[in-house]
């Protein structure tokens, strides 16, 4: 049942993206016409070198989180196939694209992996660990675009990227540090003993307190490990990367008909900056998959290099590669998990 609910989910999500672009660029389809519409994709379909490429910065992604998550745990001497790695990442993945603001993704792998065999400590730690280096690299990198071409946004995108930064990237790394800290869960466990049911308030505090100090003992053992820590961190950059090159890539398909005028700007490092700073602004909206927020932000900042009917398939093709594509996979990997699980349930004859 489960299966068929992420499918249909998929699907609609596709439908639902496909309604919001088109309502999203209205002023740029005037006089929309849905055979011209799709008369359009030979411009793009043209090159498909470009989209081949934007298909390997995905393939890179989906290396890359299969293997931050192989490297911390075969260093916490838990070591797992790179298969099973792999199918963490994804659904790692998959569950931050379908939770509001993404905060499904960390709770579900923790209980998935300790579900699996890995234990509580590092099941907790480990994908605390992924998000900071992730968004501890995205920070670095949107850094770097807020001095090197944040003048290039009107005002008000500015304005909304430095919001995002600020929920997306700062506060998370910030506070996934500081949970690491005794501190912290003295001050969580205060909470609780104060505030909680009077009944139960000791028992779940005393609970809270025991999974904080397994958690925080987890962490102190991989402040011994810094190559470790390092290849996990590079390995984060390459992921951010893949993700932020994929508008140049889309982009570079559509390069026939752009506007003349801002051709000598079109350069990778700059487009890459510019998705940098698009990402940081889809972060704070709670709807599943930024769903509107992502068409809208999208276009307005890309709208500068193509218009009309390209714009529109700049912006459904990014979103197959990073949102669609991912509820795919993602749904693809629960059904093959979901078959297994039946297999040896199954009692052999």
């Amino acid at each position: 049942m489960k299966v068929w609910l992420g499918g249909f989910f998929v699907f609609l999500s596709i439908i639902v993206g496909i309604l919001v672009t088109i309502a999203t660029l209205q002023s740029e389809l005037e006089g929309f016409v849905l055979i011209d519409l799709f008369a359009s994709t030979g411009v793009w379909l043209s090159h498909p070198s470009w989209l081949w490429l934007s298909l390997l910065a995905v393939l890179m992604m989906i290396f890359t989180s299969a293997l931050r998550l192989w490297m911390l745990l075969h260093s916490s001497g838990h070591p797992i196939p790179l298969l099973t790695a792999l199918r963490y990442g994804i659904l790692s993945r998959y569950y931050v694209l379908i939770t509001p603001w993404g905060l499904g993704g960390q709770p579900i792998m923790m209980g998935l992996m300790h579900k699996e065999g890995v234990p509580f400590a590092q099941a907790t730690a480990i994908p605390m660990l992924d998000l900071f280096f992730m968004r501890f690299a995205m920070a670095i990198l949107t850094t770097i675009a807020f001095f090197g071409i944040g003048n290039l946004l009107d005002p008000y995108l500015f304005v909304f990227s430095l919001v995002g930064y600020f929920f997306t990237s700062f506060l998370p790394v910030v506070l996934i540090l500081f949970s690491f800290h005794p501190s912290f869960s003295r001050f969580f466990v205060g909470l609780i003993r104060q505030y909680w049911f009077k009944r139960t308030a000791v028992s779940v505090a005393k609970k809270v307190e025991e999974a904080f100090s397994l958690y925080q003992h987890a962490f102190a053992f991989y402040k011994k490990k810094i190559g470790s820590l390092m290849a996990v961190f590079l390995s984060s950059v390459v992921s951010q990367l893949s993700l932020l090159i994929i508008p140049f890539f889309i982009l570079s398909s559509f390069v026939p008909v752009f506007i003349g005028d801002n051709l000598p700007s079109f350069q990778w490092t700059q487009l890459v900056q510019l998705m940098a700073m698009t990402n940081t602004m889809l972060g704070v909206v709670p709807t599943i998959g930024s769903a509107g927020a992502a068409e809208f932000t999208f276009s307005a900042i890309f709208s500068r290099f193509v218009v009309g009917q390209e714009l529109f398939w700049v912006t459904f093709i990014w979103r197959f590669f990073v949102f669609y594509g991912w509820l795919i996979l993602g749904l693809v990997v629960l059904i093959l998990r979901g078959v297994l699980i039946q297999k040896k349930a199954v009692p052999s004859k």
